[in-house]
């Protein structure tokens, strides 16, 4: 069963940034598609689901998405054609995911949210500048917002923060970040 057949969306600068080099989608769906959400909750990794506000939001691709019962938010898109893409990726997942619910267990838990200071706790501490961030905080808040990855942090994939290196790949990988195989 197809629960979305179209969107009509909408490209814009990020307005706490009207100079970044990426654009957001905001896209307009022709159903209602939160009877969706809890199965992709279920499906999808890091999910932060809010089955109260009616808001499921999770990382794809370096992109940050957020989903409504009728609309749609996607930071990060490079242009016109990188818009069309993901939100089509969208639209056949939610279809997808629609299409098979019988055999999900819907979930209606929601993982927390990854802030610098989780990360920040988990880095070396040595403000070696390695990463090119003045501070180790400096490169938690970039890591957060995906504006640099977490493989930039050398020290901390020298055996002396073994653990420490452990702990945060499983801390991004568990709130929906992309980390590269090699480093887990």
């Amino acid at each position: 069963m197809i629960l979305l057949r179209e969107f009509k969306y909408q490209l814009f600068a990020p307005e706490c940034n009207p100079n970044a080099e990426t654009l957001n989608a905001l896209a307009a769906f022709s159903a209602d598609v939160s009877a969706v959400f809890p199965y992709l909750n279920a499906v999808l990794k890091g999910c932060v689901f809010r089955p109260e506000a009616g808001v499921l939001s999770f990382r794809h691709e370096g992109k940050f998405i957020t989903l409504f019962p009728r609309r749609a938010a996607v930071t990060r898109v490079a242009d016109d054609a990188d818009a069309q893409q993901m939100l089509a990726w969208l639209r056949d997942l939610i279809n997808q995911t629609y299409d098979v619910r019988d055999t999900i267990t819907p979930s209606y838990k929601s993982c927390d949210v990854l802030k610098p200071l989780d990360v920040y706790k988990l880095l070396p501490g040595t403000n070696c500048r390695e990463c090119g961030e003045a501070t180790c905080l400096a490169f938690a808040l970039r890591v957060v917002s995906q504006g640099a990855e977490i493989a930039a942090c050398r020290p901390l994939f020298s055996g002396q923060y073994e653990e420490k290196r452990a702990r945060i790949v499983e801390a991004l990988l568990g709130a929906g970040y992309e980390v590269p195989a090699t480093l887990m």
